[in-house]
């Protein structure tokens, strides 16, 4: 008869153990997704704030090849024009803003004689195309 009532009181040991433990396990994950969540709303990498704050934006893009383009880049009170590969990236012109009340960039790149340069090289690919 002492052997069952020690059997039981070991089996309700046991039992409330297992429940500590996984409440334990319960509270330390729940702590961590808290944290995370914490982290990601108010902390120094939150998607939100490279949102309000962006540096570098794409103006525009032409294609001039398979796997090459021009890329037009505002970066602050500049314009960056670049000449992008699938191996090589080549800045053609940097145009300060602030320089040009029209924001045209057609005018632009013409008052930079960037236009000529480029009107050239799409020459040259179309006539590489036809013969």
């Amino acid at each position: 008869m002492l052997d069952t009532t020690a059997e039981s009181v070991a089996e309700g040991s046991i039992s409330i153990l297992a429940l500590k433990t996984v409440g334990a396990l319960l509270l330390v994950i729940g702590l961590m997704l808290l944290s995370l969540y914490l982290l990601r709303r108010f902390g120094r990498f939150s998607p939100a704030r490279f949102a309000q704050k962006e540096c570098i934006t794409l103006v525009g893009q032409t294609y001039v090849g398979p796997k090459k383009n021009i890329s037009v880049f505002q970066l602050r009170n500049k314009l960056l024009v670049v000449g992008v590969s699938d191996s090589n990236l080549t800045l053609l012109t940097e145009i300060n803003i602030d320089e040009h009340n029209d924001s045209r960039f057609e005018q632009v790149l013409e008052e930079k004689e960037a236009a000529p340069l480029i009107d050239q090289c799409l020459s040259d690919t179309d006539s590489g195309r036809n013969s």
